[in-house]
């Protein structure tokens, strides 16, 4: 029987991840659409787990994007394990490194829309508005 892969339904824990995360990546571009945001997440029982590294001028709570992502996708039940006004969230996103802030030109990388989950976008050398996948994080 041939392997296929799986086509999880948004309440799916992976699709849970993508949504809060992909939320995290918009409410930085709202306000700052330079933003360069690399952001993780882990949701597990009743936690939430958030990590990587932004570099951007917006001001965001970012506790209450995932709360707010959380809602959204129907995770409304208090008496379930899992639910918006209930998860607990560990925020662990700190600033972008010097390395790749210094590496990574500030215009060319704010021209891709790095996606969580999806596939890893680098801006092209000879023309930094057009990125090229290199890859899927999900394997």
């Amino acid at each position: 029987m041939p392997c296929l892969p799986g086509a999880p339904t948004k309440g799916h824990p992976d699709k849970v991840c993508d949504t809060i995360a992909d939320s995290i990546l918009d409410a930085h571009l709202e306000q700052d659409p330079h933003s360069r945001v690399a952001c993780e997440v882990l949701c597990k029982d009743e936690h939430v787990i958030l990590a990587g590294e932004i570099t951007s001028a917006a001001t965001v709570d970012i506790a209450a994007v995932a709360r707010a992502a959380t809602r959204e996708i129907g995770y409304t039940d208090p008496s379930a394990r899992f639910h918006a006004e209930g998860v607990r969230i560990q925020n662990l996103i700190g600033a972008q490194s010097v390395q790749i802030t210094s590496s990574l030109g500030f215009l060319a990388w704010s021209a891709c829309r790095l996606r969580a989950r999806a596939s890893f976008f680098i801006p092209t050398s000879q023309n930094p508005s057009i990125c090229l996948a290199i890859g899927s994080v999900n394997g």
